[in-house]
C-alpha cells in the first residue's frame, strides 16, 4: 500500500467516528481546513493571541479570570469591534446574567448604546439560553457576550434561592 493510500485510510477510518446526521467530517487535510475569517480586533497584540489575526468570526471565545479583572469590559470592547466590522449591518447583544450591565461605561469604551445593541437580562440560565438560541437563530446579530458564567443559576437552583440578592449570580 503507498503511503498516500495508507493516509487515507487513517482519515477515512478516524472519520467513522463522526457522529450520525454530521454533515462535517472529524478530520479535515490540506485544502478541506476550514479557513477562519478574522474579524479585526482592538490591539494588534491581541489579533496575534488569538491565533487568526482578529476575532474568529462564528466561533466561540472564553474569557476566564478572577472577578474585576476587566473580563466584561473585554467583552464589552469585542463587541464594538465586531459591530464596527459589520458597519451596523447586524446588531451586537449582551446577555447579563448578573443585571449589571453599565450603558455609560459600555459608551466609554466606544460601544454604541442604542438601536443596535440588545441587552437581554434573563432570570435565570435556562431562559438566558433559550434566548441566546433565538438571538443565533434571527441571524441579525453579529456576536454575542454571555456575562457570566457564575451568574448562570439554574431554574432549579433560583427556586432554592430566598434573598432577591441572592438571585443574581447564584452560582458564583
Amino acid at each position: 500500500m503507498a503511503k498516500s493510500d495508507a493516509i487515507d485510510k487513517l482519515i477515512a477510518d478516524l472519520n467513522k467516528f463522526t457522529p450520525e446526521g454530521s454533515t462535517k467530517p472529524l478530520v479535515l487535510r490540506g485544502n478541506n481546513i476550514e479557513r477562519i475569517n478574522p474579524i479585526p480586533c482592538f490591539t494588534p497584540a491581541l489579533a496575534y493571541l488569538l491565533a487568526v489575526g482578529g476575532w474568529p468570526e462564528g466561533k466561540l471565545i472564553e474569557f476566564f479570570g478572577k472577578e474585576h479583572s476587566g473580563k466584561s469590559s473585554f467583552a464589552l470592547l469585542a463587541l464594538k469591534d465586531c459591530y464596527d466590522y459589520y458597519k451596523g449591518e447586524k446588531l451586537v447583544a449582551y446577555i447579563d446574567l448578573e443585571h449589571r450591565f453599565n450603558p455609560e461605561w459600555a459608551e466609554k469604551l466606544g460601544l454604541r448604546v442604542d438601536e443596535s445593541l440588545i441587552v437581554v437580562q434573563p432570570p435565570d440560565a435556562e431562559t438566558g439560553t433559550d434566548m441566546m438560541v433565538e438571538l443565533i437563530k434571527s441571524k441579525q446579530i453579529c456576536a454575542i457576550v454571555w456575562d457570566s458564567t457564575g451568574a448562570a443559576a439554574t431554574k432549579h437552583s433560583m427556586q432554592h434561592l430566598t434573598d432577591k440578592n441572592d438571585k443574581v449570580g447564584g452560582n458564583a
